[in-house]
């Protein structure tokens, strides 16, 4: 927690540098990845109307999410998206993304586990939604909320067997989420 606060603090100070410069730093996290026993953090270099987000996160996936009902799989990875902000108002955005994935899977009957690693590559869109926009408001006005969603082919960077069991790796997935930022 210590670092993370470094972290912000550093960026707060030279975010006023970028901005002279039509550039700046973004960060956000998404709040579903906490509720699922995980973490998100997403860097983001914005200059001009171009942002490149790096970003690590992992979940604990909900059962029904995917076509492998009897497993129990926490996902880690990290990602890399570069995306255009398409309008004037910096809301509407979209691009391509790609990633690489580490399922730990366990098949819950028997116990038996395995790990699968995952390379991924697909387009997004989302948008931002800056609710805070008075100086006055009793939150930043930097601060946003960013629905967005992907589509993204899957290529298995390894084989994954359980005994007398059918675990399969999706080839194509669509991941909705909301995440939280904050414009420095």
């Amino acid at each position: 927690m210590k670092h993370l606060i470094i972290l912000i603090i550093s960026l707060m100070m030279t975010g006023e540098a970028f901005a002279q410069k039509n550039q700046r730093i973004e960060l956000e996290v998404d709040p579903i990845a906490y509720a699922l026993k995980g973490y998100s953090l997403h860097l983001i270099y914005v200059k001009q109307k171009w942002r490149t987000d790096l970003g690590v996160f992992a979940i604990e996936q909900p059962k029904g999410y995917g076509p492998n009902d009897g497993y129990s799989i926490y996902s880690s990875g990290l990602g890399l998206k570069f995306n255009r902000l398409v309008n004037a108002k910096e809301t509407v955005f979209a691009g391509i993304g790609m990633g690489y994935v580490e399922n730990k899977i366990c098949h819950v009957q028997s116990g038996e586990t395995a790990v699968s690693k995952v390379g991924s590559i697909g387009i997004h869109a989302g948008y931002r939604w800056f609710p805070f926009k008075k100086s006055d408001s009793l939150f930043p006005k930097g601060l946003y909320l960013t629905p967005w969603a992907s589509l993204d082919y899957n290529n298995k960077l390894n084989s994954v067997q359980f005994e007398n069991t059918g675990y399969k790796q999706a080839k194509w997935s669509i991941f909705p989420t909301v995440h939280i930022g904050f414009k420095f």
